[in-house]
């Protein structure tokens, strides 16, 4: 009960989660495949909470298009979270490359993809994060420091 309390005191101060329904996508059937060469560290900050997340190397394939800008899923599990206690999920994501802005991409997951339950702070993602296949944007990076093969 205490961990909820928690959860749901952190969510009011971390404000609302930003989502995109998958359902609004449009599927991209010969996408472009982008391998990534290094991991990529991208710090969260929402309000008081930050969290530490990695994009790990591997392939990363364009699977939907939107209005605002191409969309790249990992292959796996290759998307990692630390919260602020340590604990560490992996979950499916990638980035989202904007049509409008090509230096900046944001990093994201898909809901309901770790398969795990963390305490407190993870919560937050799950609490707010929309239905299970949504995306759930994290924080934008820039492009230029993906590593690419």
């Amino acid at each position: 009960m205490r961990n909820l309390a928690l959860a749901v005191l952190l969510l009011i101060l971390a404000g609302c989660v930003p989502t995109i329904e998958q359902r609004k996508l449009e599927p991209v059937t010969s996408g472009e495949r982008v391998t990534v060469a290094a991991p990529l560290k991208v710090i969260e900050n929402r309000g008081l909470v930050k969290l530490e997340w990695q994009l790990h190397p591997g392939s990363y394939v364009e699977r939907f298009s939107s209005p605002s800008g191409r969309v790249f899923l990992s292959e796996g599990n290759l998307v990692q979270s630390t919260t602020t206690l340590g604990e560490k999920a992996m979950h499916a994501g990638g980035f989202i490359i904007p049509k409008d802005k090509k230096e900046v991409a944001t990093l994201y997951i898909v809901r309901g993809s770790s398969g795990q339950k963390l305490a407190t702070d993870a919560l937050i993602v799950r609490m707010a994060a929309g239905v299970e296949g949504d995306l759930t944007l994290i924080a934008d990076f820039k492009l230029s420091e993906l590593k690419r093969r």
